[in-house]
């Protein structure tokens, strides 16, 4: 009777492991971007033009996707003259990413799953904005939205062999586990006959 246990457990651990397999790996978020990212506030008072503000922030992708995202502005609160009127240039090492109107704001890069990369930036004051300037304030907030990025043709994907005569493994199927359950049971039934006669 143990050896009819034994082969029980075994076909039940066959059959449930690949179950709890993918749910564990349905348990990470595919697309996840995380954004540490300071909302950035602008006030006026003490600017003059040609001053400007900077600072930095880190994207992270938390997924198990490749990623394809999108970095804009937002103003939050304050003057909307002042957020068209403001410049920034967005880099990331010494790469530059953008130049230009603050509310025009867009960035679209790749990032690699567990990647992460540092996004620095600084805010202008253009010397051709005028008096009417002088007093305003604007709180802009930075978005990222994120999509899995789109496979590229100079992705090299691993060769193909395939063996002559050999069908690919694709692991345990449905059939597969069926016939392996007939098997342990035909085999536990042939053992407990044996056991019987002797």
């Amino acid at each position: 009777m143990r050896t009819i246990g034994y082969i029980l457990l075994i076909y039940i651990f066959i059959t449930i492991y690949p179950v709890i397999g993918r749910a564990e790996s349905a348990s990470k978020k595919e697309i996840d971007i995380s954004q540490l990212a300071p909302s950035l506030s602008v006030p006026t008072d003490n600017m003059q033009p040609g001053d400007e503000v900077s600072n930095s922030f880190i994207l992270k992708n938390d997924g198990n996707k490749k990623l394809m995202y999108s970095l804009t502005a937002k103003l939050v609160s304050g003057d909307a003259l002042l957020f068209t009127g403001l410049e920034i240039v967005v880099t990331q090492g010494k790469e530059e990413l953008y130049r230009g109107s603050l509310r025009d704001l867009q960035v679209k890069r790749i990032l690699a799953v567990n990647g992460e990369e540092i996004i620095s930036y600084t805010v202008l004051f253009p010397y051709e904005l005028g008096n009417e300037y002088q007093g305003l304030q604007a709180n802009v907030q930075f978005l990222t939205q994120a999509t899995e990025a789109p496979n590229t043709p100079t992705e090299e994907k691993p060769p193909v062999v395939i063996l002559p005569d050999v069908l690919p493994n694709t692991g345990l199927g449905y059939t597969n586990v069926l016939l392996l359950g007939f098997l342990c049971a035909g085999t536990s039934a042939y053992m407990y006959r044996k056991q019987k006669s002797s």
